[in-house]
């Protein structure tokens, strides 16, 4: 099994496995299912984005790029910033890369030797990209956003001719795609997804207008490509569908990350007595507490203290008392046979259970 650790820290990868207290499982063959299954979904000549931006939604950056790039069902990589980009190009990726946020200005001489696709949405943003280009003598690859409606990154429509003027002035540039993005796409029945969607489509008929062609077009971000077909176009931008992760939900999406610990001690303890920070937690019986070496610094949030669940062989066992900086504490009252060093679940499946991380998110009121 590969281990990836989310900082460059030396010696790392000499750590001994069971050195480790708790972990994130990444399950490629579970990502490789959700892959074929939004691919299905679209039609034969419709290219797909894997978005990796974030370390891959927590998932391991180089590791699942490099899987995406295996499926051979993946056209581009998607990502939030040169700083991504060049350390997927170093690692030997070889899928086109977009960058989807910005590019500063002294970033361009890096993702132009990179052969890194950068957005366009500004007319200084147009300049900067020429100038650099021309000094270096490349032809940068580009793609124009427009914003339908997000109110981020993007040309309005308004402003797109003074644009496609200064584009059509550049011979150092090439418009290799246009996209926009969508800003509730969950809703099955969104009239405003619909009103982004034809608002793009003007713009795409304005940008033919000026000459512009043979650049892909994409819009569908993973909620679009699962309930609106009709955004699908050239290319679809699949992010946390990738993970299975459905919004809406899909159940043909399997969730490809798991978070466990082990016990690490269990006590007793009598009727009415406090556990762990702050109080927040007494005992209403004669209980037996299990602590786990895990904690808010480990992402298992504070907020989730008295109010989250673990797995044990298939069964549901609470939190209680607040969660600490690196330890958290459960009530095994109910089953007696529970052994330090058992593995715990706090994100996955165990027997017929499931902890997601919806559920995760609804508890701690986050997306």
């Amino acid at each position: 099994m590969g281990r990836h650790y989310a900082n460059n820290i030396p010696y790392l990868d000499d750590l001994e496995p069971e050195l480790i207290n708790s972990w994130l499982e990444i399950s490629l063959s579970d990502l490789r299912s959700n892959i074929t299954y939004l691919k299905s979904l679209l039609n034969s000549n419709t290219k797909m984005m894997s978005v990796v931006k974030a370390d891959a939604y927590g998932h391991g950056l180089i590791e699942i790029a490099h899987e995406a790039e295996k499926s051979l069902l993946i056209s581009y990589l998607g990502v939030a910033n040169v700083a991504e980009a060049k350390l997927l190009k170093q690692s030997g990726i070889n899928l086109p890369i977009l960058v989807l946020g910005t590019v500063f200005s002294h970033q361009l001489e890096v993702a132009l030797k990179y052969e890194i696709e950068t957005v366009i949405n500004s007319i200084q943003n147009i300049l900067d990209i020429e100038n650099t280009a021309k000094r270096l003598n490349i032809k940068a690859r580009v793609h124009l956003k427009i914003d339908s409606g997000m109110g981020r990154v993007g040309v309005r429509p308004e402003s797109l001719d003074s644009l496609l003027k200064t584009l059509k002035s550049c011979s150092n540039i090439n418009l290799v795609g246009v996209m926009t993005h969508f800003a509730e796409s969950e809703k099955i029945d969104s009239s405003f997804t619909n009103y982004q969607n034809e608002t793009f489509k003007k713009c795409l008929e304005e940008i033919n207008n000026y000459g512009f062609n043979n650049f892909l077009v994409h819009a569908a971000n993973s909620s679009a490509t699962l309930v609106h077909s009709n955004t699908y176009f050239d290319m679809t931008r699949e992010g946390l569908a990738m993970y299975g992760i459905g919004d809406p939900p899909n159940n043909n999406l399997k969730p490809i990350l798991s978070l466990k610990s082990k016990i690490i001690n269990i006590k007793e303890f009598p009727e009415n007595h406090s556990l762990g920070y702050g109080r927040s937690f007494f005992t209403k019986r004669k209980s037996m507490i299990g602590i786990i070496p895990i904690g808010y610094a480990d992402g298992f949030s504070r907020i989730l203290s008295n109010n989250q669940d673990v797995l044990i062989n298939g069964n549901r066992y609470p939190v209680v008392g607040n969660i600490s900086m690196d330890q958290s504490l459960i009530d095994l009252t109910d089953c007696p046979n529970i052994q330090i060093g058992q593995e715990v679940i706090l994100i996955g499946k165990s027997g017929n259970e499931e902890i997601t991380v919806e559920e995760w998110a609804k508890k701690s009121y986050k997306i």
